[in-house]
């Protein structure tokens, strides 16, 4: 399994809760800001953009989907902080 960083940057809010509902989809995620999620997930990251989060966005929308490797740092809540530790495959 992988570990993705999803960020995503909408010129219409409209299409926030159809993102969250995909990104919910998964079995594993966590939100690291409004607008930023780590999943997991065995497909690729041009997979996913490609055949799942593509469809939902419109002109002007930005969206990054990258796949986390070895050395990552973050502040911010215990819990995600823990999920992103417990998913790390050099934790």
């Amino acid at each position: 399994m992988k570990v993705f960083l999803l960020t995503f940057d909408l010129h219409n809010e409209d299409v926030r809760p159809s993102i969250l509902a995909e990104i919910k989809n998964f079995q594993s995620w966590a939100k690291l800001t409004e607008s930023s999620y780590t999943l997991v997930s065995e497909r690729t990251a041009k997979d996913l953009m490609d055949n799942l989060f593509f469809r939902l966005l419109g002109g002007g929308d930005q969206m990054y989907i990258i796949e986390l490797g070895a050395d990552w740092r973050g502040r911010g809540p215990k819990e995600v902080i823990q999920w992103l530790q417990d998913r790390s495959r050099y934790a």
